[in-house]
């Protein structure tokens, strides 16, 4: 769980797939009344363009990323000219979507801004804003590759580093809650977390440990609340 709520710092709407291939194919198509500003010797550069739809300028430049074998990677819009888009895509060898990033101009409680796909095209990774506000926290939402919910929590910010907070609950590939943590960031010596297994909806055990990660100290259980 450690690991995967690390990569859930960095990989923070969901589009239907008709949409997800419209703007493939937009990124791969050199755009009408295109502007070709820069594109490098090799095959890892970029392109960058004026774009336009029907006359209509819709983005500032488009940058596409490719691997040294020529393989689309990844696509970057910049645009001030298209509300609540698609800032970037990334893509899998296969032509597969990789993840969207999204621009808000509004933000509001439940908007989408990041989610991230494994390679067989099922959701791996939701952020979704809980605020009217790109601030943190933000709630994220991690799948297994079948499609059932795996994680789910809050990261915050908490002195300068973003980090879990509040309830997270961990479920099977079944999709039954298998355990619950709790936690709780403060000074040293007053941080815990709270965690609590079940078993067939039943409370097996209940834990009280310091918050190891806050710190990085070793965990050690506490038996008590620290005051």
């Amino acid at each position: 769980m450690k690991k995967l709520l690390m990569v859930s710092i960095f990989f923070v709407g969901i589009l239907a797939c008709v949409q997800r291939i419209e703007e493939k194919k937009i990124s791969e198509a050199t755009p009408s009344h295109s502007v070709r500003i820069k594109e490098s010797n090799t095959p890892e550069g970029f392109l960058r363009y004026e774009y336009y739809i029907n006359g209509n300028k819709t983005a500032d430049y488009i940058k596409t990323y490719y691997t040294k074998g020529g393989q689309l990677e990844s696509v970057y819009y910049m645009s001030s000219y298209q509300r609540d888009s698609i800032s970037a895509q990334g893509f899998y060898p296969n032509g597969k979507l990789k993840f969207i990033h999204y621009v808000r101009d509004e933000v509001k409680k439940g908007d989408v801004l990041y989610v991230n796909y494994y390679p067989n095209g099922q959701i791996n990774h939701i952020e979704t804003i809980v605020t009217d506000s790109l601030e943190l926290p933000k709630l994220i939402t991690i799948y297994f590759e079948n499609g059932v919910k795996q994680y789910e929590g809050f990261m915050d910010m908490y002195n300068a580093t973003t980090i879990p907070v509040g309830l997270w609950k961990t479920y099977d590939e079944k999709g039954d809650l298998i355990e619950t943590t709790y936690y709780h960031p403060d000074e040293f010596g007053k941080d815990y977390k709270i965690v609590t297994q079940y078993k067939n909806g039943k409370v097996v055990s209940k834990k009280i440990y310091n918050f190891d990660d806050l710190y990085e100290t070793e965990l050690k259980e506490l038996f008590t609340i620290p005051k």
